[in-house]
């Protein structure tokens, strides 16, 4: 999977809101995603496109007449992205309200569009303001069409990537309702590209969790 890159100048733009405020980089969108998936078919692997990143989504958003608008807009251009990559692109979710899950219309109108998605659960929890009930009506009901997962702790406010077990979601309800033929991975960094303690530590964590809760059930059996 190549993940496309996240800013533009340094910056995170939702440049899926806007090809003429920030025209340059709605055209680095457009080119970059073209030549990656170019690469992609060549290789038969996928491209992982952001439907929205959350850093200056608000002020886009208040550009167009409505949030309805604006989330018009933004699936149009995902609808000609999907059809544009023949299987090659995945799509994540982010923080802002334009391509997020959890929002009940919102993620109606994805399954009927049957995007091929990848789920950040950190951004689906800071989404929903830390709301844990919520968060999993959504991992509930977007499962069938989650072909990817980052698996990432929050608590719930920003976006501030911890290690699972140190924020506030609980992985133990989380657990159950993963697409089993999803594949993940833990997006936690560490101080340094060195090392990568904090994602192997992630992993333990799981796993712990996995075992403690394989271990119930065979006690109640």
């Amino acid at each position: 999977m190549i993940h496309h890159p996240m800013s533009y100048q340094g910056v995170h733009l939702d440049q899926l809101l806007d090809p003429h405020r920030e025209a340059a980089a709605y055209q680095f969108l457009q080119t970059s995603t073209a030549q990656l998936l170019a690469l992609a078919t060549e290789l038969d692997v996928k491209v992982l496109v952001h439907g929205g990143y959350g850093s200056d989504s608000g002020r886009l958003i208040d550009e167009y007449e409505s949030l309805q608008v604006a989330r018009d807009v933004v699936f149009e251009r995902l609808d000609n992205l999907v059809c544009q990559a023949s299987g090659h692109v995945v799509i994540e979710n982010g923080v802002t309200a334009s391509f997020m899950y959890g929002d009940p219309q919102l993620d109606e109108r994805i399954i009927q569009h049957h995007y091929p998605l990848v789920c950040d659960l950190s951004h689906v929890f800071i989404a929903l303001h830390g709301d844990m009930e919520l968060t999993m009506l959504a991992l509930k009901r977007l499962a069938p069409l989650i072909q990817h997962y980052h698996l990432v702790d929050s608590m719930g406010t920003r976006h501030d990537s911890l290690p699972l077990g140190q924020g506030l979601i609980d992985w133990q309800r989380v657990l159950p309702v993963l697409n089993p033929h999803a594949t993940m991975i833990y997006e936690v960094p560490d101080e340094t590209d060195a090392t990568c303690a904090n994602m192997l530590s992630s992993y333990h964590y799981l796993r712990a969790l996995e075992l403690r809760s394989i271990e119930g059930g065979q006690a109640n059996d």
